[in-house]
């Protein structure tokens, strides 16, 4: 799971979206988690919702919305990825998007 919900308030640009080498960090993330063989990535997003679901699109990635975003905690949008993950696996990883300290090496399989 990759949390992508909040207003990114401290920086001057969308927090998923910086350039990383050729891509973005949220693209980063998820080709890690693709390379580590995590084949169900739910990102939880809020603010700019559709720019990042258009920006994902393609990587088979499930967009979550955190409809409260902007009047909630980091933890209310990892409990909306929580539901969506439910059953759906035996384990989980969590990041938040700003976060991104590990490759596909650093993830446990």
């Amino acid at each position: 799971m990759i949390v992508a919900a909040g207003l990114s308030s401290r920086m001057r640009e969308f927090k998923p979206l910086p350039p990383v080498g050729d891509s973005s960090l949220i693209r980063r993330i998820a080709s890690s988690f693709r390379a580590a063989g995590v084949s169900d990535i739910a990102v939880v997003t809020g603010h700019n919702a559709e720019a990042l679901r258009e920006h994902l699109s393609g990587l088979g990635t499930a967009c979550l919305r955190n409809e409260d975003y902007a009047a909630s905690d980091m933890f209310s949008s990892v409990r909306i990825g929580l539901g969506y993950i439910g059953d759906r696996c035996g384990r989980a990883f969590l990041t938040p998007v700003d976060v991104p300290v590990f490759d596909a090496a650093g993830l446990p399989r």
